[in-house]
């Protein structure tokens, strides 16, 4: 994700949000690799940060530990 918003930046030559107007069409690859990167960060499935938190989860409630389970459901709202 930060070397996706790097790239934008150092392409467009600044990093102000409001003047982002036509990257999609300028960056494609990019603008698709920040979204990717988003998705994951956020943990929707099928992504690999979905994953990650499922296996976390489903650990937190097999060894009883239901405070670990209850910090990573309330984190992904």
């Amino acid at each position: 994700m930060f070397m996706a918003a790097g790239l934008i930046a150092k392409s467009l030559g600044h990093d102000r949000i409001a003047d982002l107007a036509g990257v999609g069409r300028a960056l494609p690859m990019s603008l698709i690799a920040f979204g990717l990167a988003g998705v994951s960060l956020v943990g929707l499935p099928p992504s690999g940060g979905f994953a990650a938190k499922w296996l976390l989860l489903s650990a937190a409630v097999a060894s009883g530990q239901w405070w670990w389970a209850t910090v990573l459901v309330l984190a992904a709202c």
